[in-house]
């Protein structure tokens, strides 16, 4: 049996409370950009390394290091994009991909009649590919769901699975926060979900093992209050045990701490 450690922190009790007093709408319009107009290397004492701007359209939410540089990833005129840049911050791979669907709202005014799906998280794979999670922008069920997939080295996609749940007949929709490979070669993704009252599944946290051969779900735990809907898990990693340790926020709890067997 492998346990998982889930540990949940929260700053502000106050904030957590007004954030669970807004209406739909409001949580709509709050969603959140990361974007980012020029990376700049690692030495900010007097001047970077290097820095180089973005191509045009396009926005990053997380840049994480590999074994020859980095990897940012982000969107780019609004579908999952990535780009590999070595430690010089010369460009290696940028790739956009545009196979997951419209991402159109069937919602009367105040939506945007088109919505994004934003890479949100990105690992290098053992194999030298790449493992992305998704993001839907604005955060409401009516854009479709997320995706994680699976890229070779030079990008190409391997295989990709939509994050498709319901909880009665509301979508409910995962957003991913990190992303990354196991000690036994699988995937392990952690965040948030949107669009579930909480009466149905406990819980808006979430973690999930992903199947390293086809994407297939291995195991899906959610975690939280089904009071509120903002219960987010932010960073999973893997200890030296082969336990898992997920880190983030329960509202309005100040500070929880779980651990739970599961199957390996």
């Amino acid at each position: 049996m492998i346990k998982i450690f889930y540990s949940f922190l929260i700053s502000c009790f106050i904030f957590s409370v007004i954030s669970c007093g807004k209406t739909t709408e409001e949580n709509v319009n709050d969603a959140v950009s990361k974007t980012n107009d020029t990376i700049f290397g690692d030495n900010f004492g007097t001047s970077p390394d290097f820095h180089f701007d973005l191509e045009e359209g396009t926005s990053v939410w997380e840049f994480v290091t590999t074994d020859s540089g980095y990897a940012l990833v982000g969107s780019k005129n609004r579908r999952p994009w990535f780009q590999i840049v070595d430690k010089n911050g010369n460009s290696k791979l940028s790739k956009r991909y545009d196979v997951f669907g419209e991402y159109k709202s069937n919602f009367d005014p105040g939506f945007p009649p088109e919505g994004s799906l934003d890479g949100s998280a990105i690992s290098q794979t053992k194999d030298g590919g790449y493992i992305v999670g998704t993001f839907v922008n604005p955060k409401h069920p009516s854009y479709g769901y997320s995706h994680i997939f699976k890229t070779n080295a030079q990008g190409e996609i391997v295989w990709k699975r939509e994050l498709k749940y319901k909880s009665g007949k509301t979508k409910v929709i995962h957003f991913v926060e990190d992303i990354m490979q196991t000690n036994d070669g699988h995937y392990v993704a952690a965040g948030y979900t949107s669009g579930d009252s909480g009466n149905s599944v406990k819980g808006q946290g979430f973690v999930t093992k992903i199947d390293k051969d086809d994407g297939t779900e291995k195991w899906m735990k959610r975690f939280g209050s089904n009071a509120c809907v903002f219960d987010t898990l932010k960073s999973v990693l893997e200890d030296n045990e082969n336990n898992l340790i997920a880190v983030g926020e329960i509202v309005p709890v100040s500070y929880t701490h779980l651990t739970l067997p599961t199957k390996a």
